[in-house]
């Protein structure tokens, strides 16, 4: 049998080691956790949303395989020079009973 020595007066190493058998047996993490805010910017959520890869076809999600980066990039410059030509191409009407 074992003699007795108070927990102050251990080892560190001892320490360690009452400890770790301690905490085997909780049976769930001792980590704090706290639900994440919803009204925080979450990067992987937004990087979701800008992923073009989910489509809808007929009503159906499809999954595509993900574009390069830069083909996303030209797509963009692409799009935004079309309507800025578009806009240009199309002046804004005046109202009024002239033309």
């Amino acid at each position: 049998m074992e003699k007795f020595i108070p927990y102050d007066k251990l080892s560190k190493k001892k320490k360690r080691e009452l400890a770790a058998q301690r905490r085997g047996s909780w049976g769930m993490s001792p980590v704090t956790r706290k639900p994440t805010n919803p009204k925080a910017y979450d990067r992987r959520k937004a990087r979701q949303m800008d992923d073009p890869s989910d489509a809808l076809f007929f009503g159906r999600s499809i999954r595509l395989p993900p574009l390069p980066k830069h083909a996303i990039v030209r797509a963009i410059i692409r799009r935004r020079r079309r309507e800025e030509h578009e806009a240009a191409a199309d002046p804004p009407r005046r109202s009024g009973l002239y033309p």
